[in-house]
């Protein structure tokens, strides 16, 4: 009988940075913790969780925590909102820094029962950005694949970061920044603050006012109206469209089971004329989609239209 230990077994698979592809997410919040804390932090603002410290074990952390200090940067820009997520070690700083009072804290109820990472969980399926040290709520965050920028030391950062990358192979819904020069946190979160004022202009804009309108509904009345948007479609009365609507409807199955199709060949590392069959299928099955929606809109004599266009080869 054989072994190998764990973390040789990506290299016996074949399995490296270049062709692993990551199911995400892997982890889901409670969906009543969700409601609560939504209900709780309300959607006003550009609401950006923030973790700063780790096990402030030396022999752990080696460097990987940052001053809560560093983080100015992002409590000057308008209408966005800090919301602490750190727990235990580090809650002391929030004391000491001058933008403590626009630092949102979620009280003792937040991770206050014997199972870790419900409540952050749920928590952070409510916010729009965490921005955190390397820590283990950035874990949580990238593996519910939530938007989270993840800062790293300049030298000696954990290995699963890989070297001078800015994605994560693990986490699609990541993005690593990196000290240009050591104990360079300042720096580093100023570059953070530069990117969350670009990305978050929508929600600058103007102020929370001019944001979307968002309401939330209960299941049931989301089946109610889309029964509702069923009956609307139905009534056209012109039965050449409704074939039609059955063929998209038909084309949209076949490309879900296409996907389906094709990861299950990435898995099994079988990129032969299956996989180069199935490839090909997407973009003839997207070609006949937007036929199909080309003739619907014609004969509807639909206002808006939807036009893709390719460079020719």
């Amino acid at each position: 009988t054989g072994w190998t230990p764990l973390l040789h077994l990506p290299r016996a698979l074949g399995i490296g940075p270049e062709n692993f592809v990551p199911r995400m997410p892997y982890l889901a919040a409670e969906p009543e913790r969700v409601a609560a804390w939504r209900t709780r932090l309300g959607s006003h603002g550009l609401r950006i969780g923030i973790v700063w410290q780790g096990n402030p074990d030396p022999r752990v952390d080696q460097g990987r925590s940052a001053p809560l200090s560093a983080f100015a940067a992002l409590a000057e820009i308008p209408n966005v909102r800090l919301i602490s997520l750190q727990k235990g070690p580090g809650q002391e700083q929030i004391a000491s820094v001058a933008f403590a009072a626009s630092i949102e804290q979620l009280g003792e109820e937040f991770e206050a029962g014997p199972d870790a990472f419900l409540d952050a969980a749920a928590v952070i399926d409510s916010l729009d950005l965490v921005v955190s040290a390397d820590t283990a709520v950035a874990h949580v965050a990238g593996a519910l694949n939530r938007p989270v920028y993840i800062l790293l030391k300049r030298l000696g950062a954990h290995w699963a970061w890989l070297h001078a990358r800015e994605d994560s192979i693990w986490y699609p819904s990541a993005r690593l920044y990196r000290q240009h020069t050591p104990g360079g946190w300042t720096e580093l979160l100023a570059r953070v603050a530069r990117d969350v004022r670009q990305a978050a202009k929508p929600h600058l804009a103007g102020g929370p006012g001019l944001s979307a309108p968002l309401a939330p509904i209960s299941v049931g009345e989301l089946c109610d109206k889309l029964s509702i948007l069923e009956i609307k479609c139905g009534a056209i009365g012109d039965g050449e469209i409704a074939q039609l609507r059955a063929r998209l409807k038909a084309v949209n199955e076949t490309l879900w089971t296409i996907e389906d199709d094709i990861r299950d060949c990435e898995r099994r590392q079988d990129f032969g004329p299956r996989f180069v069959a199935l490839a090909r299928s997407v973009y003839t099955s997207n070609d006949q989609r937007t036929r199909l929606k080309a003739d619907i809109n014609r004969l509807s004599r639909s206002v808006f239209h939807e036009e893709k266009l390719y460079v020719g080869y």
